[in-house]
């Protein structure tokens, strides 16, 4: 069993609890604040705030260890106001896709048409791939609720940026796969982030394919019909490119790609993170033992909750698959970085950095839990060597 602190009260875990994921609304709108303020270097304000500024406050206001007491915990749960602030992201990333797109095409249906030094276009680009792809972690959440409004919320947060499959994968693949080496999802020790990606990415779209054959051939049906979510989900995106490209012109396929690959790596980058060099023990008939808080990278830092979702409280979300995520739990065994997940996204890019940060946390936590090492050939030292899973 997990350990977990006692419930407590904390003012830190109170705020992101009263403001929601409400900011990552607001971070989705920052390209027409810069736009506001004036364009120039304001048209990279979006860039700033993601790269450097939510970093910054993660580390000033620190770490968040506390969990909700009982009472907390009902009280969240019956306040309707955690997930109306997840459905208001989809307009507000909708409103700064087109503002975005109507003024690089300069289309003039939101704002006459003007002319843009290339670092203010290239600015804004990268700022409207941050906007429109932030809310990847509030899809997640509204991905695992039951309610159907809920989810499609997230599906379609996911399809702007072309990745309505992850519910698909997510839900039926990645929790039931996650900490072996059967899930695209989970990354070796000693792999880079850039060894990583590639499987992570084609992974996850073939195994979303493969759950709806699988699904179908159940009910006797191949896989083309009109069954196959992966079919409609692939349909409505193709039909989405299809519309932004009669508003806006060609100038869509580079800004859609941009995009699309963002989201897709900072989603590989949030999967690097969390399952890094970690799997579960396999019984004698064959089956993993169930996902334990030891088997998933932890995140504790208050400002990573609000921005991600609280679902950097990662291990919990896995051993506890239908908790809700305002009241994910801290748990005192599960492995952690120095830092918040916020500040670990640059060492993920530097393969060198990455390994001399982390690797020797990761072996301490071979050490003193019962996870089992998961690590690529020649990577571990030779005494962890014989109970890991090697491939």
């Amino acid at each position: 069993m997990a350990a977990t602190a006692a419930g407590s009260y904390s003012a830190k875990r109170k705020l992101v609890t009263t403001v929601g994921l409400l900011p990552m609304s607001v971070l989705a709108l920052m390209p027409i604040a810069g736009y506001l303020l004036g364009g120039g270097l304001f048209h990279w304000f979006t860039v700033f705030w993601a790269a450097i500024g939510l970093q910054a406050l993660d580390l000033i206001i620190g770490e968040e260890t506390t969990n909700p007491t009982e009472q907390e915990e009902a009280r969240y749960l019956a306040n309707i106001w955690y997930r109306v602030s997840c459905w208001v992201y989809l307009p507000t990333q909708l409103c700064s896709l087109f503002f975005t797109y109507d003024l690089l095409a300069g289309t003039g249906y939101l704002v006459s048409p003007q002319t843009l030094a290339t670092y203010e276009v290239i600015g804004l680009i990268i700022s409207n791939a941050v906007a429109v792809g932030i809310g990847s972690t509030l899809s997640h959440e509204l991905c695992h609720r039951e309610s159907r409004f809920d989810r499609a919320v997230g599906v379609m947060v996911f399809g702007v940026v072309g990745m309505a499959n992850f519910m698909i994968y997510h839900n039926f693949v990645h929790h039931k796969q996650v900490a072996t080496k059967e899930d695209s999802g989970t990354a070796r020790f000693g792999e880079t982030f850039y060894q990583f990606t590639g499987r992570n990415i084609w992974g996850k779209w073939q195994a979303s394919w493969r759950v709806e054959k699988e699904k179908l051939a159940q009910r006797g049906l191949g896989p083309v019909s009109i069954g196959n979510t992966m079919i409609w989900f692939t349909c409505a995106e193709v039909l989405w490119v299809s519309g932004l490209l009669a508003l806006f012109g060609w100038i869509v396929v580079p800004l859609f790609l941009t995009q699309y690959l963002s989201s897709r790596v900072l989603l590989s980058v949030a999967d690097y993170l969390e399952h890094y060099g970690l799997s579960r023990r396999k019984a004698a008939n064959g089956e993993y033992e169930r996902p334990r808080t030891i088997h998933s990278w932890d995140d504790g830092y208050a400002i990573s909750s609000v921005v991600l979702g609280v679902v950097n409280r990662h291990s919990d979300h896995h051993a506890n698959e239908g908790r809700p995520f305002q009241i994910l739990r801290y748990s005192a065994d599960a492995p952690r970085y120095p830092v918040g997940n916020l500040e670990m996204i640059i060492p993920v890019f530097i393969p060198r950095l990455w390994f001399k940060i982390v690797n020797p946390i990761v072996l301490k936590h071979y050490d003193t839990s019962d996870v089992v090492p998961y690590a690529m050939p020649g990577k571990l030292p030779a005494e962890y060597e014989q109970n890991a899973v090697i491939c």
